[in-house]
């Protein structure tokens, strides 16, 4: 049984590019308490605010709408929740 992720989890593809960078622990006290405000982790937030910023928030969007309908098998628009 393989517990590896498929590369299908994220609508991007397999997250394995990694990116570092220093911040004062005021920003990261900030980030973190966002992140929590939203119930993500501070890693998915940060991950979730460069996608948007890198690809533009249409195009994430429309990654995460297709992801959606690939999940539960039909167009979500046509369907509404399932």
């Amino acid at each position: 049984m393989s517990l590896c992720r498929s590369g299908a989890s994220n609508p991007l593809g397999k997250l394995s590019a990694k990116v570092e960078c220093r911040v004062s622990e005021d920003t990261r006290d900030e980030l973190d308490r966002l992140a929590r405000e939203c119930g993500m982790g501070l890693s998915e937030y940060v991950r979730e605010l460069l996608m948007i910023r890198a690809h533009g928030v249409d195009m994430v969007r429309t990654l995460y709408q297709r992801h959606l309908e690939m999940v539960v098998g039909m167009s979500v628009k046509t369907y509404g929740d399932v």
